[in-house]
């Protein structure tokens, strides 16, 4: 960010909507299983090398039910909010 401040995100959506999304990407009717990519998740935050987890400081942000638009919106009124001080949305 411009003003030194490195505030992180980390974006993650719930497994089903995930599926369908990367179905909507490609076009070509790759659809996954929701139970697979609830156990590839669990796998990769559970490893011992370069676990993917959120860091302490991130604004978790649940992209399910958003569109790219909406996800964009809330995170820049959360970055707003937390450098006039306040803790902005969560």
């Amino acid at each position: 960010m411009a003003d030194g401040s490195n505030p992180r995100q980390h974006r993650g959506a719930r497994a089903p909507p995930r599926g369908g999304a990367r179905r909507g990407r490609n076009g070509r009717g790759l659809r996954r299983d929701p139970r697979e990519i609830e156990e590839r998740d669990q796998r990769d935050a559970s490893r011992d090398v370069a676990p993917m987890v959120p860091a302490p400081d991130a604004m978790i942000v649940d992209s399910s039910t958003q569109t790219l638009e909406e996800v964009v919106d809330s995170l820049a009124s959360t970055v707003d909010a937390r450098r006039r001080g306040g803790r902005g949305e969560q």
